[in-house]
């Protein structure tokens, strides 16, 4: 397996990082903690399912454990690998901001103006200076999110909306942008972010476009949508 071929697939997810470790049977367990719909598990895996056996010969395959089925949430991906609970998982790195603290420079403000430029720096530095963080698993794809905005239960397009909202940002390292920004940073899990807007444990969270639609639907619980947030692009 190489590192070709997933650039395209990855930059356009939300997040996103693939690891894995060496196959003793025939099917490979793909853990991600997004809903079957969504399109990481509908385009991405499908297409790495195909791609998997053909490239193989039809002796390998992968059977997909979609929304949490190995483990819920993004924290404990590369764990699960470790561990053996998965061949393959699908994560994010800005979640565990302390394993990948070089990763992380990307995903800072002004690195870049889309998300296709900061996977391709990226991929770029990655064999010299960010495998090293990656430990023991075997990274197959690395990219960013496309696409930043706000979704929002306020009005948070102004300094003066932001001033005091509690807002989720896509790490803990941008805590002093957030702080400038003069909000109020909270570290949530993307997958309860729906949930904190609806509940008004927080006012804000940053999100990409696919955060917006089905089966995210943060649409649902947000008043505000803010596009083309010059903030971050979440590295995964």
């Amino acid at each position: 397996m190489t590192k070709t071929g997933f650039s395209l697939a990855v930059a356009l997810c939300a997040v996103l990082g693939l690891t894995a470790r060496t196959a003793a049977a025939e099917e490979l367990s793909v853990a991600t903690f997004v809903p079957p719909q969504h399109h990481a598990n509908t385009g991405m895996f499908a297409w790495f399912g195909e791609e998997f056996e053909r490239r193989s010969g039809g002796s390998l395959t992968i059977e997909l454990y979609p929304a949490g089925r190995l483990g819920a949430g993004p924290v404990q991906q590369c764990k699960r690998v470790v561990e053996g609970v998965a061949d393959v998982v699908f994560g994010v790195a800005a979640c565990t901001p302390a394993i990948f603290p070089k990763t992380m420079l990307a995903i800072l403000p002004g690195k870049a103006e889309t998300a296709d430029q900061t996977t391709r720096a990226i991929r770029g530095a990655f064999d010299e200076h960010l495998a090293d963080e990656c430990g023991d698993v075997k990274v197959l794809a690395v990219g960013t999110v496309a696409g930043n905005l706000f979704a929002a239960t306020r009005d948070v397009s102004t300094m003066e909306g932001l001033r005091g909202a509690k807002l989720v940002p896509f790490a803990a390292v941008t805590t002093p942008i957030v702080a400038a920004l003069g909000a109020v940073h909270v570290q949530m899990p993307v997958t309860e972010n729906c949930t904190g807007l609806s509940t008004g444990t927080i006012d804000a969270a940053t999100a990409s476009y696919n955060n917006i639609a089905p089966p995210w639907n943060f649409r649902d619980a947000s008043a505000y949508v803010v596009e083309n947030v010059p903030t971050t692009f979440m590295a995964t």
